[in-house]
């Protein structure tokens, strides 16, 4: 038996010292503030004050702000856990392997070859899915097996 409690009397019976854990709890519990009754002074703090932005719904593609909507600038992706990357005036030439995007995702440079230039356009991907497009859309409009979102900002 490495070491025994006597729980009655929060003494640690092998060394004969006072539990810290029961003391901290008993002052704790003994605290003026958690006694019913008890009515505070100052007004509660607002809870949403300092929460940081999040997008109800995730916007991908230029941003052109057409329909007063931006594109989330912090995307992530559920499935992966990585921050998806963006880049603007090209688009995925063709179908973009999953291997491809786990052994070059986030660098521009490897992940070049399969990318070609268009104006107007943005390719997006994380670690485990790729997409482009050419207008401002809801993620989940663009592809609805996509499990990206708004990381808040």
């Amino acid at each position: 038996e490495v070491c025994s409690y006597d729980l009655s009397s929060g003494i640690n019976a092998e060394y004969g010292a006072p539990d810290d854990l029961t003391t901290d709890l008993d002052s704790i519990l003994n605290d003026p503030v958690f006694e019913t009754g008890h009515k505070s002074k100052t007004k509660p703090a607002k809870v949403h004050q300092n929460l940081p932005k999040k997008c109800t719904v995730v916007y991908i593609g230029t941003n052109d702000n057409t329909f007063g909507q931006r594109s989330c600038p912090n995307i992530r992706c559920m499935k992966c856990d990585c921050r998806v990357v963006s880049f603007s005036d090209y688009e995925w030439d063709g179908d973009v392997e999953y291997l491809f995007l786990r052994n070059n995702y986030p660098d521009f440079e490897k992940l070049e070859p399969k990318l070609k230039s268009k104006k107007g356009s943005c390719a997006y991907a994380c670690q485990c899915n790729s997409v482009s497009t050419q207008n401002q859309n809801p993620v989940n409009s663009v592809n609805k097996g996509l499990k990206w979102f708004c990381a808040s900002h």
